[in-house]
């Protein structure tokens, strides 16, 4: 697949929608954001309407690309619409996911009671914590040495789950695109259509998408750059705050170009 060719294309199909996509990403990160500021309701709030918010935002990017009629705040009415059939899908990803993010959990818990163990071990016992502090080497005894291997393992074990996670994950990242054209469908088979979507184009996927991230990411690092000298040079923030605005603008035009990437993949796999 020439992942060269469907960004010059997403690139070519936004002509003419980029500042209308660009302001409708900007209100749903705005209304995003302000839902998760309410005290205690927010939290909530952010969790139950996260998933069908970003199905809302799919959904909005899909009929834009194919040039149907989209109001700015559409992804709102969209991710009401479709709270249900958004969940399903998410359930249906978290039923294909589950071992992974239970064994993350474990590790995590683990590794968090070894390190806590390790440190108050070291704290509470005196001697040790003076020969640590005296001398050059440090003798552990063995409580001390199996939890340090238990932390190391459980560390290298962390790695290897989430990659794992994340390479499983990509079989399902086209779930809503599917749910766009199949409503009607359960979230199982959904989730399938993706995998087989999927199957065999899981790098060009992640391909894809690799200009886009590292021209933020230079981007980024250039304007950290240029703000820090400015800041010591001209001994004001007002520069270097104008300067991580500029950031801001070149997230929101990528973003686009993310979503239109991702639907013209899309397109061409199904």
């Amino acid at each position: 697949m020439n992942t060269a060719e469907i960004r010059h294309l997403a690139k070519d199909s936004i002509k003419g929608k980029h500042f209308k996509a660009c302001i409708i990403i900007l209100i749903y990160l705005l209304l995003t954001m302000l839902i998760a500021m309410v005290p205690i309701a927010g939290s909530i709030g952010s969790i139950v309407l996260s998933i069908p918010f970003s199905y809302g935002l799919v959904y909005t990017m899909i009929k834009l690309k194919r040039n149907e009629n989209v109001g700015y705040f559409d992804f709102v009415s969209n991710a009401f619409s479709n709270f249900g059939n958004a969940w399903k899908v998410a359930f249906s990803i978290l039923g294909k996911l589950w071992p992974y993010l239970l064994a993350y959990v474990l590790l995590v818990l683990v590794l968090t009671f070894s390190i806590i163990s390790f440190g108050g071990g070291i704290a509470i016992s005196q001697p040790i914590a003076n020969e640590f502090l005296d001398s050059n080497s440090f003798s552990f005894t063995p409580f001390f040495i199996a939890l340090f291997v238990i932390i190391l393992l459980a560390s290298i074990a962390c790695i290897v789950v989430y990659i794992l996670f994340i390479i499983k994950s990509l079989y399902y990242s086209l779930s809503y695109y599917v749910l766009y054209d199949n409503s009607s469908l359960t979230g199982k088979e959904i989730v399938e259509q993706s995998h087989a979507l999927m199957k065999g184009n899981r790098w060009n996927f992640v391909k894809m998408q690799i200009p886009y991230y590292l021209a933020y990411i230079g981007f980024m690092i250039l304007v950290s750059i240029l703000a820090s000298i400015i800041s010591i040079a001209t001994k004001t923030t007002f520069l270097t705050v104008l300067l991580y605005i500029f950031i801001y603008c070149a997230i929101l035009y990528i973003l686009p170009l993310i979503q239109f990437a991702i639907i013209e993949f899309y397109e061409k796999v199904k």
